[in-house]
C-alpha cells in the first residue's frame, strides 16, 4: 500500500510541474473519521473511505457532489464497518473511469443511497473482492434513489460470502450485467412498490452455492437473460413472491450446476424462453409455481423446456406457447393449478400406450400418462379395410389430476376382445 501511495505522489508531482495544480487522493487512515460534503463540490482522484481503518464515514448531502476516478469503501484487510452515505435529492457520487468497490478486502462495509441520492459508476462495481471480504452491502432506498452501473456489477467475489444488495421503497438499480455469487451466500433483494432493477445479463451463482435473489411486494426486475447456476453453481435460489414481478427474455435454471431453483409464490414470472437443467449432469434443478402466474410466450414461439430437472405446478396459472419434455431426466409434477399449453412435445418413452393384452372377453390397455390435468384413453372401430378414421375416437376412460409424467395406469375395456371388427386405442393429453 505504501509503495502505491508513493507512486501516486510522484506522478502528482510531475503533473504539478508541467500542468499546474490538480486534485489529489482523499484518504482517511485513522478510525472513526467522518468527511461531510454538505452542498459542496469536490473532485479527487482515487477516493478511499477506510483504507485500513474502522468506522470511517463519507456523508454526501444537501446536493453535495463528489467526483472521483476510482472509489473504495474498505480497502485493506484490516478495514471494516466503513460507510458511504449519499442522501437527499441532488446529492451525488460520480465515479469516473475506475472501479467502485465496497469491501475490497474488509468486512461489513456499506454504501447507502437514500432519499433521492445518486451514485453513477462508469466501470465495474464490486461488492467484495478478496477472500477476507464478507458481509459488505449496498442499500438503495427511497423514491428517486439511484445506483447506475454502466458495466458489470459483482455481488460477492471469487471468495467473498454474505455480501448483499437491497433495493427497496422505490429505489432504482440500473446495471449492464450482474453476477451474484462467485462464492456462496450472497444475495440481492428487490422489494416494495416502485422498486425496480433494470439489468441485461444476470447470473445467480456463477461457481458458488447458496446465493439468492428475491423479488417481492410489487417490486420489478426487468432482465434480458438470466442463468441460475452457471458452471459449478449449485443450490442457488430465485424467489418471486408477494406480487413481485420478474420479466425475462431467456431464463436458464441450472446451466451446468445442480439443485438450483426458481420458485413463484403469489408473484409473476414472464419469459420468452425458459430451460430447466440445460447442460446439468443431475436431474435436480427445479422450476416451481405455487401460486401466481408463470408465462412463457413470444408471439407463439415461446418455449418452456424441461431437460435435467423438474417442473412443479402446485397452483396458479402456467401458460406456455410450447412445452417440451423429451429428455429422460425431465419430470413434471402437477398437484394443482392450471396448465395452458398450445403445443406439447413429449418423450415417447414417457407418454405412450405400453401394452394391449386380452383377458378373456376383455382387453387390458396400459399406458404411461403425460403431464396434464386429464389423460384420456380413447377408442374407435376399424373401417373394414384395416384402417381407422382419426376423427372417430371417443373417450372411454379419463384420469384427472395426474401428478407426474410417466405414471403408469390401465383400463379394462369390457367385451373388447370379442368385437367382430378391429378396435383401435390412443391416449390423449388434455392440459
Amino acid at each position: 500500500m505504501h509503495r502505491i501511495r508513493r507512486g501516486c505522489l510522484t506522478a502528482g508531482f510531475l503533473i504539478l510541474v508541467t500542468l499546474g495544480p490538480r486534485s489529489s487522493e482523499a484518504q482517511y487512515t485513522a478510525n472513526f473519521q467522518t468527511n461531510i460534503f454538505n452542498g459542496t463540490t469536490n473532485t479527487v482522484g482515487t477516493y478511499l473511505v477506510g483504507s485500513n481503518a474502522f468506522a470511517d464515514v463519507l456523508l454526501i448531502r444537501n446536493k453535495g457532489l463528489l467526483t472521483s476516478t476510482t472509489g473504495y469503501v474498505g480497502y485493506e484487510i484490516g478495514s471494516s464497518n466503513n460507510c458511504a452515505i449519499i442522501t437527499g435529492a441532488g446529492s451525488m457520487w460520480n465515479n469516473l473511469y475506475g472501479n467502485l468497490t465496497i469491501g475490497y478486502h474488509g468486512d461489513g462495509n456499506s454504501l447507502i443511497i437514500s432519499n433521492g441520492g445518486e451514485v453513477f459508476q462508469y466501470d465495474s462495481s464490486y461488492i467484495t473482492v478478496g477472500a477476507s471480504s464478507s458481509w459488505n452491502r449496498v442499500v438503495i432506498t427511497g423514491i428517486g434513489s439511484v445506483w447506475k452501473d454502466n458495466y458489470t456489477l459483482y455481488v460477492g467475489g471469487a471468495s467473498g460470502q454474505g455480501n448483499s444488495v437491497v433495493v427497496d421503497n422505490g429505489g432504482l438499480l440500473v446495471s449492464e450485467s450482474t453476477t451474484i455469487g462467485g462464492d456462496s451466500n450472497n444475495s440481492v433483494v428487490v422489494t416494495g412498490g416502485g422498486s425496480v432493477w433494470s439489468n441485461l445479463d444476470l447470473v445467480v451463482g456463477y461457481d458458488g452455492g447458496g446465493n439468492s435473489l428475491v423479488i417481492s411486494n410489487f417490486a420489478q426486475l426487468v432482465n434480458n437473460q438470466c442463468t441460475v447456476g452457471y458452471l459449478g453453481g449449485s443450490s442457488n435460489v430465485v424467489r418471486v413472491v408477494d406480487s413481485g414481478v420478474w420479466q425475462n427474455g431467456a431464463l436458464i435454471i441450472g446451466s451446468q450446476g445442480s439443485s438450483n431453483s426458481v420458485v413463484v409464490e403469489n408473484g409473476s414470472l414472464a419469459a420468452a424462453k425458459l430451460v430447466v437443467g440445460a447442460a446439468s449432469t443431475t436431474c435436480d434443478n427445479v422450476l416451481e409455481l405455487d401460486s401466481g402466474n408463470l408465462v412463457v410466450a413470444n408471439n407463439g414461439s415461446g418455449v418452456l423446456e424441461v431437460r435435467n430437472g423438474q417442473l412443479i405446478l402446485n397452483g396458479g396459472v402456467l401458460q406456455a406457447d410450447t412445452l417440451v419434455m423429451t429428455n429422460a431426466c425431465a419430470q413434471f409434477i402437477h398437484t394443482g393449478g392450471t396448465l395452458i399449453v398450445s403445443n406439447v412435445l413429449l418423450d415417447p418413452n414417457t407418454f405412450r400406450i405400453t401394452s394391449i393384452t386380452p383377458q378373456g372377453n376383455d382387453m387390458l390397455i396400459t399406458w404411461m400418462m403425460g403431464p396434464g390435468a386429464s389423460n384420456t384413453l380413447q377408442a374407435t372401430a376399424g373401417d373394414g379395410s384395416g384402417g381407422y378414421s382419426a376423427n372417430g375416437f371417443t373417450d372411454i376412460f379419463i384420469v384427472t389430476n395426474n401428478t407426474a409424467v410417466g405414471t403408469v395406469t390401465n383400463y379394462l375395456d369390457l367385451g373388447a376382445a370379442t368385437n367382430t371388427s378391429s378396435r383401435y386405442y390412443r391416449a390423449r393429453l388434455i392440459p
